[in-house]
């Protein structure tokens, strides 16, 4: 093993908060460098270490491993210098891990071209609160209060790595590690003095921000400022657009009166009801309403009117259901009170749901040149014909014991299908504006092909999906058969049987009621491969939430050829007041902007992407919504503000839709599970 620099964890803490960096590799003590995997590691004469991976290798790589855990606390974020030295673009890869909690790790990569220098820039995803304070139902902002996560106070390696499973061999060198911009709370805010932390306008009352709302006069101003803008910005950024922000001077194809697929020039499309070609840019969330959860927490917020407050009452809500995590799964029911309705209140008046909000949605939406509303948005909005959208329901049954997929082979799930999609038919079955229906989210499928029916065979006799698996497997071997006498490929194979049944029953229940809506899949964010091969089979577009820095996830080979949409993805950062950044950090606002731009731009040079949906409309609550998640991954923000970064990113994206697909578009890779 090479021995190489680093400082140790005193040095790092030693740094001034005003530094703008920190090299911590190389530097003069305290890191082993050793090979990952089956990778070859060796130093080259500049000082870079190298690393030459095989091919067929699921995780090569280098990883330097501290002597003493290093405080990243202090810092915005971490930077790792990477050269490709590889004749084709690479996707660098980087793990920082703290030791001891089970494999908990900060991720981050970068896609590299043939030959060039990068950066695998990673971000602690949440401000350090000071020692002593809890913010109970808020996940994920701190390791005290959350035990078992990644913990940016005790950084013990770094791993850099290329996936070659699948690919040829490649190498790449790094040559250099450091910690970036200081990040801390003024030293003023102290344990005794961090409650209430959230200010009347639900916004975080410890920092200062462009644009943070002090005074109901900001909030008018803002509506002004945003009109004056609307009024110059009526039509599209997207260039010749139809009216559903399709390609109107692109082909002309057959106009079905509804949203289709086609196979165009050896790339997926989607065919508006007009015959153009289009390009699903979207924002899911698009709704009013998002609120914290108040009771066992009020000591939170500085402001909470009266709950029979004449102006503010509609801002209150009771939730009288388990939300099944975080700090309201047992305690309910429970109230809200959502600061976002309230500022839409001061901000244009008590009528500003029937009057406001639909149109300046789809005002917005137009003006920034976002042509689709996506999921879990309020139907006010998908109704009004003037933006394409996509609808939703979920199946319902009981589960598949020791997981929470629903079991395809209870009578209940073909019964429940049927009644909720016919429900949905007389919703948006026959409307033009409807791209079409998503069927579930972020199913338990599991990474391996076999993890359903191994729940299966270990279920209770009772379970509709062992009847079945015991019947098939009776049949081959008798009687006396067990379910734990399975072979591994018998177990694969039933998993397929799982996977096909649950995707053949929907389709045919969406086709039987809305034969011309698409079926959009059930927005993966697992599965292996025979569960994606199934899905192809089955949707007319495959759907993928996919929290990474590029949208890698591919059909697996030997798949059925079929479209794949983007369901979800963002990007936060902490520089406007929030305390969590989401799935994937940036620096600031600006990066948050730029990662927006180059996910979407990797999505129009995939010859099967056919859409990106951002997820979400609006940041999350200060305080966590009922499931502890408060992340900064909004267009706009609590005040309904929208972010000038995104606007503008979104609107530099627009232009280059349709132009940009008329070029040679990459050919997706194959999916490698998640």
């Amino acid at each position: 093993m090479l021995r190489f620099a680093t400082i140790l964890a005193t040095v790092l803490q030693a740094v001034p908060a005003q530094s703008d960096s920190c090299v911590f590799w190389p530097s003069d003590a305290g890191v082993t460098v050793r090979p990952m995997g089956k990778a070859k590691v060796s130093r080259l004469d500049g000082g870079d270490v190298l690393a030459e991976v095989p091919p067929e290798d699921r995780w090569s790589g280098i990883v330097f491993a501290l002597e003493s855990p290093v405080d990243f606390s202090a810092w915005r974020g971490m930077s790792v210098h990477v050269s490709n030295r590889t004749d084709r673009t690479l996707t660098i890869e980087c793990h920082a891990k703290t030791p001891g909690v089970g494999g908990k790790f900060l991720f981050s990569e970068v896609e590299v071209p043939a030959f060039a220098g990068g950066e695998v820039r990673m971000r602690p995803s949440s401000i350090t609160v000071p020692d002593g304070v809890v913010i109970e139902g808020l996940r994920g902002y701190d390791v005290t209060c959350n035990p078992g996560g990644f913990d940016v106070h005790r950084v013990g390696s770094f791993t850099v790595f290329y996936r070659s499973v699948g690919k040829p061999a490649a190498s790449f060198s790094v040559s250099r590690i450091e910690a970036v911009g200081s990040m801390k709370l003024p030293e003023s805010v102290t344990a005794t003095n961090f409650f209430p932390f959230c200010d009347r306008y639900g916004q975080f009352k410890h920092l200062e921000w462009r644009g943070k709302v002090h005074s109901d006069g900001d909030l008018a101003a803002a509506r002004a400022s945003e009109e004056r803008w609307l009024a110059r910005h009526v039509s599209s950024p997207i260039p010749d657009a139809d009216r559903f922000g399709g390609w109107a001077k692109g082909p002309s194809l057959k106009a079905t009166g509804y949203f289709r697929t086609e196979k165009v020039g050896g790339r997926w499309w989607l065919v508006d009801p007009d015959g153009h070609l289009f390009f699903s840019q979207g924002i899911d969330g698009v709704r009013a309403h998002d609120a914290p959860g108040v009771t066992g927490r009020e000591r939170f917020f500085e402001w909470l009117p009266k709950e029979d407050d004449g102006v503010f009452a509609e801002c209150w809500q009771t939730i009288g259901f388990s939300s099944n995590v975080g700090f309201y799964k047992t305690r309910f029911p429970y109230r809200t009170f959502s600061f976002a309705t309230a500022n839409q209140i001061r901000k244009y008046g008590k009528d500003w749901r029937s009057r406001t909000f639909a149109d300046l949605s789809h005002r917005r939406l137009k003006a920034w040149g976002i042509n689709t509303v996506g999921n879990w948005s309020d139907d006010v909005v998908k109704r009004a014909g003037r933006t394409p959208y996509t609808d939703t329901f979920r199946t319902r049954s009981r589960v598949i014991g020791g997981t929470a997929f629903p079991d395809p082979f209870a009578p209940e799930f073909a019964t429940h299908l049927a009644e909720d999609a016919a429900r949905r038919a007389k919703a948006s079955g026959d409307d033009p504006w409807c791209l079409g229906w998503f069927v579930d989210n972020e199913l338990d499928w599991g990474s391996q092909d076999d993890h359903l029916a191994k729940a299966v065979a270990r279920a209770a006799d009772g379970q509709p999906a062992k009847a079945e698996f015991l019947r098939l497997m009776r049949v081959r071997h008798g009687e006396t058969f067990r379910a734990d006498q399975a072979t591994p490929e018998e177990l694969i194979e039933f998993n397929r049987v799982i996977a096909d049944r649950y995707f053949s029953l929907v389709r045919a229940a969406i086709k039987k009621v809305a034969p011309n809506r698409l079926y959009l899949g059930c927005r993966f964010s697992s599965g292996g491969y025979e569960v994606w091969r199934a899905a192809a089979r089955h949707c007319d577009v495959v759907s993928v939430n996919t929290y990474r820095v590029t949208p890698t996830h591919g059909l697996p080979p030997d798949s059925e050829d079929k479209p794949i949409l983007i369901g979800e993805f963002h990007f936060g950062a902490l520089d406007r007041g929030m305390l969590h950044t989401g799935l994937v950090p940036a620096i600031s606002q600006e990066e948050r902007a730029e990662r927006y731009k180059a996910y979407v731009r990797y999505g129009l040079g995939d010859a099967h992407i056919v859409g990106t949906h951002w997820f979400i409309w609006r940041d999350q609550p200060l305080a966590g919504r009922s499931d502890g998640e408060g992340f900064q991954i909004g267009f706009v923000d609590v005040a309904d503000r929208p972010y000038p970064e995104m606007v503008h990113a979104a609107m530099e994206l627009a232009g280059e839709l349709y132009p940009s697909l008329g070029s040679k578009r990459r050919q997706p890779k194959p999916a490698s599970g998640f």
